[in-house]
Parts: C-alpha cells; sequence; structure tokens
C-alpha cells in the first residue's frame, strides 16, 4: 500500500471506530501490518523505523507485581494491543510532552476512582524486537506499530496485535510470547530520565 493509500485508510478507520473494535478495524485496513512503514498520520514525523527505541508508559496497578524488594510489570501491560490499541511514544519524545501525557494519564486513572495509579515505570524496547516476534508456529507479522502522531504528541504511536481469525487463546499465547521478549526493558520510574516522572509515582505503599 501506498503512503497516501495508508493515510486515507487510518483517517477513516479512526474516524468511524473507538474503543475495544479499533484493533480489528486496523488489522482489515493495513492485512499483514502493511502499512507500518509508512506514515499513517498528517501529524508524522515519519514512520517508526525498526532501530527506534519506544516507551511503554506503566501506570495500571492491574499491570504490575508490587513486592518489597521490586515491582515488575506484568504481561497485560500490552493487552490493549488486542483491542484499542496500546500507546507508545518514540524515545525521541520531549521531556515535556512524556510529562504532560504521563500526569493526564496518571491524573485522570486517579480522578475515575483509581487511588493506586500511578507511573511505575516505562517499558524501554527497540521496535523491531516488537515487530520481529511471532510464536515458532506463524510465519507472518503478530504486533504492527504504527506512527499515530497527534497534533499535540507529535511523537505518539500505536501497537496493535493483529486479531481478525485469532481466538483470544492465541492472542493471549501472542502476549505473552512478546512479553517475554519485553519484560526485561523495564525501567521503574525512579530511574528514567533521571527521575523525570518520579512525582507521579503510585501513593507510598501502594
Amino acid at each position: 500500500m501506498s503512503t497516501q493509500d495508508c493515510k486515507g485508510a487510518f483517517a477513516a478507520v479512526f474516524a468511524t471506530n473507538k474503543g475495544k473494535e479499533l484493533a480489528s478495524a486496523i488489522d482489515a485496513c493495513s492485512p499483514k501490518c502493511a502499512c507500518q512503514h509508512n506514515t499513517v498520520s498528517e501529524y508524522s514525523i515519519g514512520p517508526i523505523g525498526d532501530d527506534e527505541y519506544l516507551i511503554r508508559l506503566v501506570i495500571s496497578p492491574q499491570h504490575v507485581r508490587i513486592k518489597k524488594t521490586a515491582t515488575t510489570p506484568k504481561d497485560g501491560v500490552l493487552s490493549q494491543a488486542e483491542s484499542s490499541g496500546m500507546s507508545i511514544f518514540r524515545d525521541s519524545a520531549s521531556n515535556e510532552e512524556l510529562k504532560a501525557v504521563a500526569e493526564k494519564l496518571v491524573n485522570g486513572a486517579r480522578s475515575n476512582g483509581n487511588a493506586k495509579a500511578g507511573l511505575f515505570g516505562v517499558l524501554r524496547f527497540r521496535c523491531g524486537d516488537a515487530r520481529d516476534y511471532f510464536p515458532d508456529d506463524e510465519e507472518d507479522p503478530v504486533y504492527c506499530i504504527y506512527d499515530t502522531a497527534k497534533a499535540d504528541l507529535p511523537s505518539h504511536g500505536d501497537t496493535f496485535q493483529r486479531v481478525n481469525g485469532f481466538d483470544q487463546p492465541r492472542r493471549d499465547l501472542r502476549r505473552k510470547g512478546l512479553f517475554s521478549v519485553l519484560e526485561k526493558t523495564f525501567v521503574p520510574v525512579d530511574k528514567f530520565r533521571d527521575g523525570l516522572l518520579a512525582s507521579l509515582a503510585p501513593p507510598s505503599g501502594q
């Protein structure tokens, strides 16, 4: 597909699909991740390259294991890729952009009654490591990463699992498989960018 075709297809999908059906709609308009090496957003600075590093903010308490010695992520941190899209940010994102979006997400979660929410840390991973992952019994791409930049979030992207025609056990297997690759890339909030977002850590004792 051409860049223009991809831009048009994604614009139509985002205009008419919301929530949990978005991954299916993206899978239909970009079969086998056909558009991931094209620009798909009018605000994009260019497609996300395989060698770029990406940042996934980890905010939900449901996505981490909290122990006395350390906090570590769970595979659920990747689950939105199967529905509404898993937001990621280019590693080149400015401190201001990351802080603004992290504050918005944490404050939104807390205002919705999730008092334990906070920024636990980030997954900081190489794009190609996610794109190149697939189970041993599959040959086609499983996870697609697109540059879904927005006017106020120029470094924004989305990760989608290819879901059409695959049941939940298969989706779970893929998620756990990719997580086994990305789990080691977790950076605690106090270690990320010299503590830039440490003030957004979960409340003490949570």
